[in-house]
């Protein structure tokens, strides 16, 4: 009877810290598409401006890495002002997906950070899509 208790007392515990541990971390915002005119860009821009934000801060000083970042926001930032002024071009979307698939190739990524970029990239491809 005694072992029954401690076995069942030993799974609370291990289901407790399960769901504990699970909890830390929060899923990633979906996109949403929206029937709004610009309201997809502007989310779809702003996540991968956050996340090479993201990048950005975890990289290491002095290498190449944020270098390649920069330049990545920049050809997002370039992009995104196309794409407002309503004189977008899928090049400009062209030219940040690439900047972007160079930091994943070269740049010292964790595998989460590196997934998200990867994400990131599939969006703007369906954006460019939808242009």
């Amino acid at each position: 009877m005694r072992r029954h208790v401690i076995t069942a007392l030993t799974g609370f515990g291990l289901l407790f810290t399960g769901l504990t541990a699970s909890a830390q971390y929060r899923p990633r915002e979906y996109y949403g598409y929206q029937n709004q005119s610009g309201v997809f860009e502007s989310r779809v821009i702003q996540r991968v401006m956050r996340d090479l934000d993201r990048a950005e801060y975890n990289a290491v000083p002095g290498t190449g890495d944020r270098w390649r970042l920069e330049r990545a926001r920049n050809e997002l930032s370039q992009a995104q002002q196309q794409i407002s002024s309503g004189v977008s071009d899928r090049r400009d979307i062209d030219e940040a997906i690439m900047t972007i698939q160079r930091v994943v190739d070269s740049n010292n990524l964790s595998p989460r950070m590196r997934d998200f970029l990867v994400d990131d990239m599939n969006r703007l491809r369906e954006l460019r899509e939808r242009m």
